[in-house]
């Protein structure tokens, strides 16, 4: 996928969790990938607890000697402010050793099977990503909110949640959102060498 537009500068990049298993970033970066999203840890969608992505530093160590850019992203299942100071807590405290390029992303999602975070309010998920992308911006971060059309629009309060940068999940060839994005997740079924299996694939626009 590629953007044209002389004010733009769009970047290919994947993003990755243990899910993915082990890397090969040579290959990755041979494979003409910009950027990678990496996932620094999750809260259970369940039980609530804490925990780090076992492939995290293996994956931003090996990104960032391959000059590859690098962010970051949580799977948050906070339901109080608390938890998501906690979730900010760790997101810093893994991420404060390295050079980080890209957005530290909120990653919020509906669990198939339900979760903790199933009875919240609008307004209350809004809020928690609201504290997040502050915290994070605070730190002096670049802040991002992911979703889907639905999970944006229905799950948040979209007008408010939009004052930060918004990575969509969409996984077609047209773009069905009208509002600005920065980023586009466009397929989670995409092909790179280094990576066993399918990954996630995006489009970054840059103001230039």
């Amino acid at each position: 996928m590629t953007y044209k537009d002389s004010s733009y500068k769009s970047l290919t990049g994947i993003d990755v969790s243990s899910h993915n298993q082990y890397i090969d970033w040579y290959s990755v970066k041979q494979d003409e990938i910009d950027f990678a999203m990496i996932r620094v840890g999750y809260r259970g969608a369940q039980e609530g607890i804490l925990h780090e992505d076992a492939y995290f530093n293996t994956n931003m160590q090996a990104a960032i000697q391959n000059k590859i850019k690098v962010g970051a992203y949580f799977f948050s299942s906070a339901i109080t402010e608390d938890e998501i100071d906690e979730e900010v807590n760790m997101v810093l405290n893994e991420i404060r050793n390295y050079k980080i390029d890209m957005p530290i992303v909120f990653d919020m999602e509906e669990f198939e099977k339900g979760g903790r975070i199933d009875n919240l309010t609008q307004e209350q998920r809004t809020n928690l990503a609201l504290r997040f992308c502050g915290k994070i911006k605070k730190a002096g971060y670049d802040p991002m909110i992911y979703g889907n059309m639905t999970w944006l629009y229905q799950n948040y309060d979209f007008e408010k949640i939009s004052e930060y940068p918004i990575w969509l999940a969409s996984y077609s060839s047209d773009c069905p959102m009208e509002d600005k994005f920065e980023m586009w997740q466009y397929s989670n079924i995409g092909q790179v060498n280094g990576i066993e299996g399918d990954v996630d694939i995006n489009i970054y626009l840059q103001k230039k």
